[in-house]
């Protein structure tokens, strides 16, 4: 475990971030993690249970995805500081510092200042757009301005009368121009 404290830390961080205490600096190095609640995604597959899964009243409006922590720009991730403050995880691991304090000095030589993965709750309550994300490598040979993913999912819930398929890939001999002439 890292025993940075606030020495340690040059505070030249993005605008977004709140000017930082040597209090808040320790609570971030010694403490778990708290982000904030409701960073939901409301595409039109999704449904309202994300709502009771954490504890929170009903939405107007669906929640497909509940991003638990990320570091994407769409949906970021918001640290709860003690005094009722909210710090962008991003801002944060702008500074090197604090990228290699919350991810480790590992991490930060591998994905460089970013949050590597993202977690996230999903809700399908009908059939669900299609998911289709490129590895780190075809994502930089395309020019993506996101980094690519890799995904894993892990069911916890199918409901009665779901349809319960996950297609991964294509079928075996599927070429490219059958490909092309299908989604066309």
């Amino acid at each position: 475990m890292n025993d940075f404290t606030a020495k340690h830390i040059d505070f030249k961080l993005d605008r977004s971030v709140y000017s930082l205490s040597s209090e808040d600096v320790d609570f971030i190095s010694k403490r778990p993690i708290r982000f904030k609640d409701g960073n939901f995604a409301d595409y039109i597959w999704g449904g309202f249970n994300l709502y009771d899964l954490k504890g929170m009243p009903k939405g107007k409006q669906v929640a497909a995805e509940s991003w638990e922590i990320s570091g994407h720009k769409k949906y970021p991730s918001w640290i709860l500081m003690t005094d009722g403050r909210e710090v962008k995880l991003s801002g944060l691991l702008k500074n090197i510092d604090f990228a290699k304090l919350i991810l480790g000095e590992d991490v930060v030589k591998k994905f460089g200042q970013r949050f590597p993965i993202l977690i996230k709750f999903v809700d399908v309550q009908q059939r669900m757009s299609v998911q289709v994300h490129p590895t780190q490598e075809v994502a930089e040979a395309l020019g993506e301005s996101d980094p690519g993913k890799e995904e894993i999912f892990l069911v916890l819930d199918v409901y009665p009368k779901a349809e319960g398929v996950l297609y991964v890939g294509l079928k075996d001999g599927v070429t490219r121009k059958a490909f092309e002439y299908g989604i066309t």
